[in-house]
Formats: C-alpha cells, structure tokens, sequence
C-alpha cells in the first residue's frame, strides 16, 4: 500500500471520527469512560497457516450517548504467532485503532451483556520486515459487570476481519482475520452506569414531597400540667419545678419541628399543583368544535393520573406517549413526569434514569426541573458527590431559574 494511499485511508478514519462530535452529538465529561483489557489473539488465514494464541493489550476510551449505549476508540499492541509450511515462529505485530461501539441490550442487577461493533485500521510487521496498513471490521459479544459506582470489569470475544490478504503473509483464496478474547476494568468519571451507588456518611433526612408516616399529636401543656405529679419534698421542690420547665421546652420544640416539616410538605404540594396546572394550560385552549391531538390528549389524560396519585398508571400513560410519539416536541416533559411519578413511589434508581433521559433533550423546558430532582432523589440515595453535582449544575448553568434557592438549599446539606 503506498504511502498516499496509507494518508487517505488515516484521514478518513479520523473523520468518521470528527464528524458526529461536530454534528451536534452530546459530549459530556462526566460521560467519559476509559479502561484497560489483555488478552489473547488467534489468526485465521489461508488453510496452510496453523497459529497460536499470542498476547494483546487494549486501551479503550468511551463516551456513553443513552444509557444502553456507548461509543469511543480504542487502541493497542498486539501479536499473532503463526507457522507455515514454508516457514516457522514467524509472528505479526499489530498496532490497531478502532472506532468501537457497544450496545448494552438488558440489564442484570450489576450485570450487563454487551455487543461490540466497530471498525478501524491496523499497522502490521512480520519480524523486523516493512510495515502496512490495512482495514479491518469487528463484532462480538461479551459481558459487563459493576464493581462500584465508578468501576467496571469487561470480557468480551470478538472476531475482526481484514479488508486485504497479507495478514499472514502469503496470498490465498480469502481474506485473513483474527479472533480476540479480552477482559480488562473500566473507569467511568463520575457517573454511575449501573448498579447500586455505594454507600455514603448519613445526612439529615431531605424532606420528601408527601409525608411517609402519620405525625403523632404530642399531649397539649395544659394536659401537661394537668398531669398528677408526685408531691415534692420541701429540699427537692426547686429540682422538680426546674426539670418540669425543660421537659415543657423540649416538647415544644419537638412541636415546632414537625410543624415545621408539615408547613415544607403543605408548601411543595402546592408548587407542585401549580406546576401541573401551568403544564396543563401550557398545551393551549382547544379551538371550539376541533378535535384534540393524539398526544395532548393522552398527555392530559397522564397528567391528570398524576394529580389523582395514580403513579403507576401515570407511568404507562407517559411511556405510552414516548412510544407512540417519539418527535413530539413535549415528549422530554414525558420521560420527566415518569421520573416524578417514580419518585413518588419511592424507586429513586428508575427516577435518576428518567430524570438523565430529560438531559438529552437540550431544548426540552424540563432540563432545570430535571437537574434539582436528580440531586434530590441521589441524596435520597445517600450519592452526596451525584446530588453535589446535579444541584451545582443547575445553579451554574440556570441561574435564572426558579429552582435556583432550593437547590442551594439541598447543596447546604451536602456539605
């Protein structure tokens, strides 16, 4: 292969690269991803060529666009030893550069099978002889599994197949190839892909949106003081009066407390009935004698289900319209309200992941909505780094939002 022809076929493969980043894909740091896998190598060639298995060693570089799926480069050093019947302990060495795609298709608890598909270009020597270039495509499958928030293992055997013939260093009726067998760890930073957060120093108690529990009427002071006390002597009365006075105060301020909690609980279920009343006149009136449109119709009807504390069927109704009507432009409030009506049922895991959904809309009115409630539902979760950084992005980047005191709020007792 000449050397302009070697130029060319490295541009391109860089610019299969650069274009979709340039085409407005979402590139987020923490979405990045890097690791590290060893392996092992075994070639198929021409009939005549018997090989082993030789080592490898991989350095991948992801970058994750939806929860099931992630894309990068990858590169690395390998070796594959072979023999032939005109020659013996001959190996290839292989520098190779991929782009890489993997598809996570179901979930497992902490584990995840995966189907790697990409394609890239290789350089290869025989011994100390002149190096080429060449193409190559790839597919295989393999597994993923969580270690911690930020730590992963992968195995995964894939088959590559190359674009010329010389890989094994004699021509022959088809094209040559490679299988690789690889297991490593990947880091991710700063973003838990799946599996359970790990556990975090305790913090005082966020207040839920709707009580949990029934508040215990506490007795009144004059029930208090109406109480048969046991007649103190003449040299203990002082002692008595003085510790009757600080149990009245400690009562009451157990009493204020709670009245304190009630009055955020009465206040948020307020600014939530205002939010859903203002989603609802959002959608406009309805021109008399016309007929409403599939989606606002259904999307009412989800709503109202949500009003009604009907969480669960309100899940299936918004899904239902993320299904049926994947363009509408209000389809990003829909994986929102999913999110909420999960965080009411108190499955805070399912609500991040509906609450991230909103992310990948970067015009959807939800974004500021979605950002305050994936700090609240990660300190629900004791993720005080995950909530830390929720809540700092929504001040950062909408500081005009109504949201923005409540959230500083809830960053106060991260700290």
């Amino acid at each position: 292969m000449g050397y302009r022809k070697q130029c060319w076929l490295v541009a391109a493969f860089l610019a299969a690269w650069t274009v979709p980043v340039a085409a407005g894909l979402p590139i987020a740091r923490e979405k990045w991803s890097v690791g590290i896998l060893g392996g092992g190598q075994r070639i198929y060639g021409d009939e005549k060529v018997e090989s082993s298995i030789g080592p490898g060693l991989q350095f991948l570089i992801m970058q994750r666009f939806r929860p099931e799926l992630k894309a990068g480069v990858r590169f690395g050093y390998t070796e594959l030893d072979f023999d032939r019947d005109t020659a013996s302990g001959l190996f290839t060495e292989i520098l190779n550069l991929d782009l890489l795609a993997q598809f996570h298709p179901v979930e497992f608890g902490r584990f995840r099978p995966l189907l790697n598909v990409g394609f890239g270009i290789f350089n290869f020597q025989y011994l100390n002889g002149n190096r080429y270039f060449d193409g190559e495509a790839f597919m295989g499958l393999g597994v993923e599994a969580s270690v911690n928030q930020n730590l992963a293992l992968q195995l995964n055997v894939t088959r590559h197949w190359t674009t010329g013939d010389d890989l094994d260093g004699q021509r022959g009726r088809g094209k040559d190839g490679y299988l690789c067998i690889g297991a490593g760890v990947l880091w991710h930073a700063g973003e838990i892909l799946f599996g359970k957060p790990k556990s975090s120093p305790a913090l005082p108690a966020e207040t839920s949106t709707a009580p949990k529990e029934a508040v215990t009427v506490e007795p009144s002071l004059s029930e208090i003081l109406s109480q048969p006390q046991p007649a103190p002597t003449p040299r203990t009365l002082a002692d008595s009066v003085r510790m009757t006075v600080a149990e009245l105060e400690r009562r009451v301020r157990e009493q204020e407390q709670k009245v304190e909690t009630l009055r955020r609980v009465v206040e948020e279920k307020a600014e939530l009935v205002e939010r859903l009343r203002q989603e609802i006149a959002s959608l406009g009136p309805r021109p008399a004698g016309a007929q409403a449109s599939g989606f606002d119709a259904g999307y009412r009807q989800a709503l109202q289900l949500y009003m009604d504390h009907q969480y669960e069927q309100a899940i299936r109704a918004f899904s239902a319209l993320v299904r049926d009507y994947p363009d509408d432009k209000n389809v990003s409030n829909c994986h929102y309200w999913i999110g909420e009506a999960y965080f009411m049922l108190g499955d805070y895991q399912q609500a991040i992941r509906s609450f991230e959904r909103v992310l990948n809309y970067p015009n959807s009115p939800k974004l500021d909505d979605a950002l305050l409630m994936l700090g609240r539902a990660n300190l629900k979760l004791g993720d005080t780094n995950q909530a830390a950084y929720y809540l700092d992005r929504l001040v950062r980047e909408f500081p005009d939002s109504e949201y923005v005191q409540k959230a500083k709020q809830y960053r106060t007792s991260v700290r």
